[in-house]
């Protein structure tokens, strides 16, 4: 007996693929980058949890239009100066919001919604109608935003059939494009201009308990001076 409906079960079976694709592994120095309405938030992922030697991180669900950029951090590059106008990157992703949000609210709420109360042949076929024009609609977009998003002409078609195969990948729309951005930034000079004294803190005293682990696990005289330096930069940038 099968006590969870076809229906519930492909309503699951789009939150699972969802969350799947919206989650992030993370090598032991990278961070990422994530903007919200006023403020800007950086996080390590250092307590994450580990898989294929990487930390899993998973941004907020509820947030698809907030772009996620990816920085990684080294000894060498802990010198350089973030050179990224993030305001305009930032700026980049508005229109992307439309489709992910639209395919959000056509998945689980309007298409649950018309199965239970209205549950007719045209009403349903107008729903599926609609979870593939949703795709359709990102592509156009991601045709007119390629250059300045400075995606390929493959890599934008792959994102499109992706999105078109598996509508619940729409969402993450955002994530995807901004994922794959690959800014001439590095994550701690980046973090530490963006976020605020109280989450500094927070993610100065993370990035120190990496490079103690660093530190400690290298057997290399240079390599050791190397990370030590960069931690005692770090610990003498402070935000007032």
């Amino acid at each position: 007996m099968n006590l969870v409906p076809l229906e519930a079960q492909l309503l699951i079976l789009a939150v699972l693929f969802y969350i799947y694709d919206s989650s992030v592994l993370l090598f032991s120095n990278e961070g990422v980058i994530t903007p919200s309405w006023k403020n800007w938030t950086a996080q390590t992922n250092h307590r994450g949890l580990v898989l294929l030697r990487k930390r899993l991180f998973i941004p907020n669900l509820l947030l698809p239009h907030r772009p996620v950029f990816r920085l990684h951090w080294q000894p060498e590059s802990m010198s350089q100066s973030p050179s990224v106008e993030w305001q305009k990157e930032k700026s980049l992703y508005g229109w992307f919001g439309l489709p992910a949000y639209g395919m959000a609210l056509t998945l689980f709420v309007i298409t649950p919604i018309t199965y239970c109360f209205f549950r007719s042949d045209p009403a349903l076929l107008a729903c599926l109608a609609l979870i593939y024009l949703i795709p359709v609609g990102a592509g156009m977009l991601l045709y007119r935003h390629q250059k300045p998003l400075g995606v390929s002409t493959k890599n934008a078609w792959s994102l499109f059939l992706e999105c078109l195969l598996c509508p619940p990948f729409t969402i993450n729309i955002v994530r995807k494009l901004s994922l794959a951005r690959r800014l001439q930034a590095n994550f701690v000079d980046s973090a530490f201009q963006l976020v605020d004294a109280a989450q500094w803190e927070r993610v100065q005293a993370e990035l120190i308990a990496c490079m103690d682990a660093e530190i400690d696990a290298t057997d290399s005289k240079d390599s050791t001076a190397r990370w030590e330096a960069s931690k005692n930069r770090l610990q003498g940038m402070h935000k007032r």
